[in-house]
C-alpha cells in the first residue's frame, strides 16, 4: 500500500495551501505543479494537502485501501465562541482549541459539509494565542463558504488546519509598510501586533466607503504607527483621505519592508508601482485572496437573470465543476476528431471550422483578461486555453496522420526535401502550421510542463506561430473571415499591451 502518483490537475488558483503544508513535493509558480516523486517520506503531507485543495485540483493515486492514509489528514477541532458583525458584510469569529500555533500573516483552512459535500475554504488570521484564533471574513452573496459560516452558532465544532502560509512577518528593525484593503487588513492586525514599538510602522487601509472600514480604533491604538485611511468612494461628510491605496504609496523609502493583502487587481497594481519606482521587489511580500470555487444556488439565480448574469461576468462566479465539464468535453471531443475524420468525410469542412474557432478563442482571453480586468469571467476563462489549443491542434494533426496513412511518400518528401519547402508560400505557411500543432498538442500534458519548466511556457509561444499561419492558409483558400479575425486577434493584444503600460505608468506617478 502507498502512493504511486500525485499530479495537480487543470483548474489550480495558486491558494499556495498545497505549497505550504507539503514544500518537498509541491511548488507554485505560478500554479501549483509536483516537484519531487519521492512520495513516501511525506505521504501524510501529499494527503493533507489533497485535502486542503479548495477547488480539489490535487490528484492522488494509491495501491489498496486509502482509509489509513486519509486518517492521517485530520485537521484539529475548535469550538466557535463568538461571533459579530464588523460592517454589514465582514464578520468576525473567534475560535477556541488547543495547541493553537500560527506565524503572524498566516492563514487557517476551515472544513465544512453542505449539500453539495465536504469542502474547504482559507482564512486570514487576526490574532490567535495556545487557546484558540480570530478571523475577519467578508461573507459573499453567493459565497458557499461564507453561506456555511452564516449558518455557525457559538457552540457549534469545526475542523481546521493551520496556521499555514509563507506571507509572515519578518524578523528585522526595518520599516514596515503594510498595504491593506478590505479583510486584506485581517493578517495585519496579527503582524501589527508582533511588531516591536521601536519598530516604525505604517498603514495604508483602502476601502470603499466609510461603512466598509473596521478595526480603525484598533489601528489608532498601534504605538510608533502612522495610520491612512483612504476611501475610493468617500462620502460628502468624509474628512480622511481619499483615493486608492497605490495613491499614498510616497511613504516608503527604498529600504521599507512592504506587505501587501487583498484583491488581486489592487495587490498587481501596488507591486508593479513599487517596481516601476525603483523599489526591490525582494522587499515586497504580497498574499492575494482569490475566489475559491463559489457556487451560485438555485434560490440565487432566480432572483434575477440580470443579477445572476453580473455574478457570472463582473464576479467570475463559475463553478469549479463546471470548468472541469467543460474541460473534459473539449478533450474528449480532441479523441473523437480522428474517428469523426475518418468515418464521416463530410464533416472534415466543420472540423477545420470548429478547430478555427478553438484557436481564436484560445488567443482572444487573454488580452480580453488585461483589457478589462473587472469582468473576471474571462479571468476565469484563462484555465480552459490549453484544452482550446488541444481541441484545435487535434484536427491538424488529424489531418497530418491521415495524409501519412495515404501517401507516407509524399508527406515525407514534403518535409525532407527542399524542394517541398520551395513550392509555394502556401506550403510553407502550412508546414509551419502543422509543425507547431503538433508540437503544442504532445506538449500539452502534466509530464512535458515539469520536465521542460520553464522552458515549457516559450514553447507555448509557438501558439502565434500556429495561429497566424492557420489563418493566412484559410485566407488564402477563400475564408475572408480569418484576415478579420487575424486583425481582431493582433489589435487585442496591442491594446493589452498598451493598456497594462498606462495602468503601470499611471500607478507609479500617483
Amino acid at each position: 500500500m502507498g502512493i504511486t502518483n500525485v499530479s495537480v490537475l487543470p483548474g489550480c488558483i495558486s491558494c499556495r495551501n498545497c505549497e505550504s503544508v507539503c514544500p518537498a513535493i509541491f511548488k507554485v509558480d505560478p500554479t501549483s505543479r509536483v516537484i519531487n516523486r519521492d512520495y513516501l517520506p511525506h505521504a501524510k503531507e501529499i494527503f493533507k494537502a489533497e485535502r486542503l485543495c479548495p477547488v480539489n485540483v490535487i490528484k492522488v493515486e494509491t495501491t489498496g485501501n486509502r482509509e489509513p492514509e486519509s486518517e492521517m489528514a485530520k485537521g484539529e477541532a475548535a469550538t466557535l465562541e463568538k461571533k459579530a458583525f464588523l460592517t454589514r458584510d465582514v464578520v468576525e469569529l473567534r475560535f477556541r482549541t488547543k495547541g493553537f500555533s500560527f506565524l503572524p500573516g498566516q492563514y487557517v483552512s476551515l472544513s465544512f459539509r453542505d449539500a453539495q459535500g465536504s469542502f474547504r475554504r482559507s482564512y486570514s488570521i487576526v490574532s490567535g494565542d495556545g487557546s484558540g484564533f480570530v478571523l475577519a471574513v467578508k461573507l459573499l452573496s453567493s459565497g458557499r463558504g461564507s453561506k456555511a459560516l452564516q449558518k455557525l452558532k457559538v457552540g457549534d465544532l469545526v475542523e481546521y488546519f493551520g496556521g499555514m502560509g509563507h506571507f509572515v512577518l519578518r524578523d528585522s528593525p526595518t520599516h514596515k509598510v503594510f498595504v491593506a484593503t478590505g479583510t486584506g487588513l485581517a493578517p495585519m492586525m496579527a503582524m501589527l501586533a508582533a511588531t516591536p514599538d521601536s519598530v516604525p510602522q505604517t498603514v495604508i487601509f483602502g476601502a470603499r466607503t466609510e461603512g466598509d472600514l473596521f478595526y480603525l480604533e484598533r489601528l489608532r491604538k498601534i504605538k510608533n504607527a502612522k495610520v491612512i485611511v483612504t476611501l475610493s468612494q468617500p462620502g460628502a461628510k468624509w474628512k480622511g483621505a481619499a483615493g486608492r491605496v497605490t495613491d499614498h504609496l510616497g511613504i516608503v523609502t527604498p529600504q521599507s519592508e512592504v506587505y501587501v493583502c487583498g484583491n488581486p487587481d489592487m495587490v498587481e497594481s501596488v507591486k508593479k508601482a513599487l517596481h516601476d519606482a525603483g523599489h526591490d521587489s525582494g522587499l515586497v511580500f504580497a498574499e492575494e485572496f482569490v475566489a475559491q470555487g463559489s457556487t451560485a444556488s438555485d434560490a440565487e439565480k432566480s432572483r434575477g437573470t440580470l443579477s445572476f448574469l453580473k455574478r457570472i461576468v463582473l464576479d467570475g462566479e463559475i463553478p469549479g465543476l463546471v470548468i472541469a465539464t467543460v474541460q473534459w468535453t473539449f478533450i474528449a471531443f480532441a479523441f473523437a476528431v480522428p474517428f469523426l475524420w475518418g468515418f464521416f468525410p463530410k464533416l472534415r469542412t466543420e472540423l477545420w471550422s470548429v478547430s478555427w474557432i478553438s484557436v481564436v478563442a484560445l488567443m482572444a482571453v487573454r488580452p480580453l483578461a488585461d483589457i478589462f480586468p473587472k469582468i473576471s469571467l474571462f479571468r476565469a476563462l484563462i484555465p480552459l486555453r490549453q484544452w482550446l489549443g488541444i481541441l484545435s491542434a487535434s484536427v491538424v494533426v488529424t489531418n497530418l496522420g491521415f495524409t501519412a496513412w495515404n501517401s507516407w511518400d509524399s508527406l515525407v518528401s514534403s518535409y525532407l526535401s527542399a524542394r517541398g519547402w520551395r513550392v509555394s508560400s502556401r506550403a510553407l505557411f502550412a508546414r509551419v502550421s502543422e509543425i507547431t500543432a503538433v508540437l503544442l498538442l504532445v506538449t500539452s500534458n502534466a509530464w512535458s510542463q515539469r520536465t521542460l519548466r520553464a522552458n515549457w511556457k516559450r514553447l507555448q509561444r509557438l501558439s502565434y506561430a500556429y495561429f497566424f499561419s492557420a489563418g493566412i492558409i484559410l485566407h488564402w483558400y477563400g475564408q475572408t473571415s480569418a484576415l478579420y479575425a487575424m486583425v481582431a486577434i493582433a489589435a487585442l493584444w496591442i491594446a493589452a499591451e498598451i493598456t497594462k503600460k498606462v495602468r503601470a505608468r499611471g500607478a507609479s506617478s500617483k
